[in-house]
């Protein structure tokens, strides 16, 4: 079943879905819920830095063999960091 519509995030995405062939009128763009224009200023006192990686584990495509090395070089400098893999 072909979708109805298509939502791009951004114009330059809607201009990409188009050189893609997907016909104009399809496609809606409907921006980001988030506003950035006031970023969080006050730092948290954290124990430790939290890497997150969320993606299937698929070490040929993903990489998280890569990403485990580099945490365990990271981790001999700065032992407040720890790694969640979902």
């Amino acid at each position: 079943m072909r979708a109805e519509r298509i939502i791009a995030i951004t114009e330059i995405e809607r201009r990409r879905l188009i050189h893609k062939g997907i016909s104009a009128e399809r496609i809606v763009v409907i921006p980001d819920g988030v506003t950035l224009s006031h970023p969080n200023t006050v730092e948290p006192p954290y124990e430790y830095i939290t890497i997150l990686s969320i993606g299937r584990l698929d070490v040929l495509n993903k990489g998280q063999d890569i990403l485990l090395q580099a945490i365990s070089l990271i981790k001999d400098k700065h032992s407040n960091i720890k790694l969640v893999i979902i």
